[in-house]
């Protein structure tokens, strides 16, 4: 959830939307609070549902980005 303030990196980041959605590798960054990016290589989807592994384990605030095409073909992206 945006602005969630959780007690330890995750092992993932799942991101939902209203709709089927298709996402390439690389489509969601996750970017420490060192500016490095500490999402894995592999994106998952599954329908709304869109997935990637994190590593890292760095206390303070991340950014999450995203760029993902709705199933009617149309660009869905931002960030928290």
């Amino acid at each position: 959830l945006p602005d969630a303030l959780v007690p330890a990196v995750p092992g993932t980041i799942q991101l939902r939307f209203d709709e089927e959605v298709a996402a390439s590798t690389g489509a969601v960054q996750v970017i420490a609070p060192d500016g490095s990016r500490v999402d894995q290589a592999v994106t998952v989807v599954d329908g709304t549902t869109v997935q990637v592994a994190l590593k890292g384990a760095q206390t303070g605030t991340y950014t999450v980005a995203y760029r993902v095409v709705s199933d009617d073909g149309h660009t869905i992206s931002g960030s928290y």
